[in-house]
């Protein structure tokens, strides 16, 4: 008899756990939070002379356009690239600089106000173009 309930007591043992190791052990259905585009923004570059290149944003319907006060050190210049994060807190562009076998493109980053820039890429002077992808 005492046998029987000791086999009895460890089954029960034996099925708990495994009870406990399957609970623990699967997976979570829990979904990611989405990105979502900044508000349907769109980044884009003016050209205008005397004044260079300055990078703004706007709505996808054209309304809203604001500018993006980017602080350049002397001698350099916003290049034809800009994107927008995918959370909307970042404008990333590319930067011109030098000319002929010093002449290189930088890309850099600041935040959606214009401040905190922060060069990403450091382009080795005379080695071509760098080009500016998507931003997921």
């Amino acid at each position: 008899m005492k046998k029987l309930i000791l086999g009895s007591f460890a089954l029960l043992m034996f099925s708990a756990s495994m009870l406990i190791f399957q609970i623990s052990c699967k997976k979570s259905a829990e979904a990611e939070t989405p990105v979502v585009p900044f508000n349907n923004k769109v980044a884009f570059l003016k050209s205008r002379h005397n004044l260079g290149t300055e990078i703004w944003i706007m709505n996808y319907d054209g309304t809203g356009q604001t500018k993006i006060n980017v602080q350049l050190a002397a001698g350099l210049s916003i290049n034809d690239e800009v994107r927008i994060s995918p959370d909307g807190r970042k404008i990333f562009f590319v930067v011109t600089s030098g000319s002929n076998e010093t002449y290189k493109e930088d890309i850099y980053s600041c935040d959606i106000e214009g401040k905190n820039l922060t060069k990403l890429y450091d382009m080795p002077a005379g080695s071509g173009n760098t080009i500016l992808g998507n931003v997921n």
